[in-house]
C-alpha cells in the first residue's frame, strides 16, 4: 500500500531560527532555498536532506489565519505531518476507507490528483499526507489546498 516515508513536515514558529539551529545543533545542510506558496497558503518552507533525498520540512506561517499558525497556537512547535509514497493513490485511499480511515481530499481527483489526507482523528493525532509515487510537483504548495490541515 505503501512505497515508503518521504519525510517529516516540522512547524516552527520562525524558519530562519530553526534553520539555524537545524545547522548548527544536528549539523544538517539546507537543500535549496526557502520555498513560498505560488498559491497563497500563506506558507514558507525550507528542506533538509541528505544528497536529493529530502528527509525534513520546516514550514512556517505567513499568516495569522493559516492552517500552520492554527497548529502552532493549538500544539507549539512539533511534527505537522508525514508524508508517505504510494503507487497507488486512489486504490491506497479506497482501502484506508474501507478500512475506517477519514481520508481527505481523494473525492476529488480532478484537483490535484497526486496528493490526499488520512486525517489526524483515524492515525492517532498525526496528519499523513499521502503523494502518488513519482509526483514532481512540490506536495507543500497544495497542502491547504486539499484540506490537509490539523483538527
Amino acid at each position: 500500500m505503501f512505497d515508503g516515508l518521504l519525510c517529516v513536515s516540522i512547524a516552527v514558529e520562525s524558519l530562519e531560527n530553526a534553520t539555524a539551529d537545524y545547522q548548527e545543533r544536528l549539523g544538517l545542510v539546507p537543500m535549496g532555498p526557502v520555498y513560498e506558496s505560488q498559491r497563497g497558503y500563506a506558507l514558507r518552507w525550507r528542506n533538509f536532506g541528505n544528497g536529493d533525498t529530502v528527509m525534513l520540512e520546516l514550514l512556517e506561517a505567513t499568516s495569522p489565519t493559516s492552517p500552520v499558525a492554527r497548529f502552532l497556537r493549538e500544539h507549539g512547535e512539533g511534527v505537522y505531518q508525514v508524508r508517505l509514497a504510494t503507487g497507488d493513490l486512489l486504490g491506497t485511499a479506497t482501502a484506508l476507507k474501507e478500512r475506517g480511515s477519514r481520508v481527505i481530499g481523494a473525492d476529488d481527483p480532478e484537483q490535484t490528483p497526486e496528493l490526499c489526507w488520512i486525517h489526524p482523528a483515524s492515525t492517532h493525532g498525526v496528519l499523513i499526507e499521502l503523494v502518488q509515487t513519482g509526483f514532481t510537483g512540490n506536495p507543500s504548495d497544495h497542502r491547504e489546498n486539499r484540506g490537509g490541515t490539523r483538527r
